[in-house]
């Protein structure tokens, strides 16, 4: 069963892909809107990244990983597809563009910046396009800069324990390399309470009491994820329990509701 998750959940990139959008999807809720088929485009999107980057990576040491490179051109396909399905097809092709530059310029030679290779901006990049990608891309939420920040600490702090767990690997400084492990979880713990509460004060009406409770849980359980991370842990920790804290709110707010 472990293989069989890591083979064709975790490796695939279609868990991180599904947990995404399921944040995604909870947000749209709180928004009182859904659309699918920009959802769909935004797990599509998600997988193309991710799998863009893994064949890439391969591909540099003049090998392939034709698994990965086969996904990319797949979603690619899916997401041309539902684009043409859009309204605001104009609109969604900016913000596509936009985070195709980020994504190129993070992991790619490509062009002339590789965020990747810049001490500590890692992990602020991944945080902004996951919000970027979830505001703009997944849904048509009215911005809130309180509920943008709530997000973004959010995803801050659940990146922190990948970091964590790679401090061995990293050729770059990270915070965990640069501060230590227990300076770097107590920045994570910071980080998911500002969170919980940027998010209750942003969506301060009774009627996101739901919302809010399933928030604040998906924050405590994260913390407690994050206090049992090492570099030590199996990778199923990291990439498939650390990685479901995105998916954690919209479980609980239907459990909830």
């Amino acid at each position: 069963m472990i293989k069989v998750i890591q083979e064709f959940l975790v490796n695939t990139k279609i868990w991180v892909s599904l947990m995404i959008t399921a944040l995604s999807v909870f947000l749209g809720l709180a928004n009182h809107q859904i659309d699918l088929n920009k959802q769909l485009i935004l797990f599509f999107s998600s997988l193309a990244a991710y799998n863009f980057i893994c064949f890439y990576e391969i591909w540099k040491t003049k090998t392939l990983n034709h698994r990965s490179l086969y996904i990319f051109i797949l979603s690619i396909g899916t997401v041309v597809y539902l684009f043409f399905k859009q309204n605001n097809l104009y609109t969604l092709i900016a913000h596509t563009i936009i985070l195709s530059v980020l994504v190129l310029m993070y992991n790619s030679r490509i062009l002339k910046l590789h965020f990747r290779s810049i001490s500590l901006l890692k992990i602020f990049i991944i945080s902004f396009v996951w919000t970027y990608a979830i505001f703009w891309m997944g849904n048509a939420i009215d911005f809130s800069i309180g509920l943008f920040i709530s997000v973004y600490l959010f995803v801050f702090g659940i990146t922190i324990p990948f970091d964590v767990y790679d401090i061995r690997e990293d050729k770059i400084l990270t915070i965990p390399k640069w501060i230590g492990i227990k300076k770097s979880k107590c920045i994570s713990y910071f980080s998911l309470v500002v969170s919980c509460i940027f998010l209750i004060y942003s969506l301060n009406s009774y009627i996101y009491t739901a919302y809010k409770i399933s928030w604040g849980i998906s924050c405590l359980i994260a913390m407690i994820m994050v206090y049992f991370t090492n570099c030590k842990q199996a990778y199923l920790y990291t990439r498939f329990w650390v990685e479901a804290c995105s998916g954690f709110p919209l479980l609980l707010l239907y459990i909830f509701k």
